[in-house]
């Protein structure tokens, strides 16, 4: 889970499904003390929301370290496309409450306490 403080500062959290995987072949290799961790190149766990999990994980093909850097790098993405996404959403008068307030937060500091409250607040006729 990727969370924003009231600073607007992103917090990783919840690591109860975590594990250390490796990029090596073999434990000998990573240098990985396989008495204290199994010694893993991929993993197969399920855990979310399906429309928010990558095609290897829906497909059940495992995903391997490349596979959550690759996760992490559509995220960044994501902030980065922000502002072009608030550019169209304006242009064309479109309803996206969601993009306007992660845009808030992160690029006007907004207080994150109000942005939620105002969502939770919305008048939800106009959409």
């Amino acid at each position: 889970n990727i969370l924003l403080d009231d600073d607007g500062h992103i917090k990783l959290t919840d690591f109860g499904l975590s594990k250390i995987l490796c990029k090596e072949r073999s434990a000998s290799l990573c240098g990985c003390n396989t008495e204290e961790i199994d010694h893993l190149k991929k993993t197969y766990t399920v855990c979310g929301t399906q429309e928010y999990l990558a095609p290897e994980i829906l497909l059940g093909k495992g995903y391997d370290v490349d596979s959550a850097i690759k996760e992490v790098g559509m995220v960044v993405e994501g902030y980065n496309a922000l502002p072009a996404a608030k550019q169209l959403i304006d242009q064309n008068n479109i309803s996206m409450p969601i993009v306007n307030a992660v845009y808030d937060i992160c690029f006007n500091h907004k207080n994150i306490k109000n942005v939620v409250i105002d969502i939770m607040n919305r008048d939800m006729k106009d959409e």
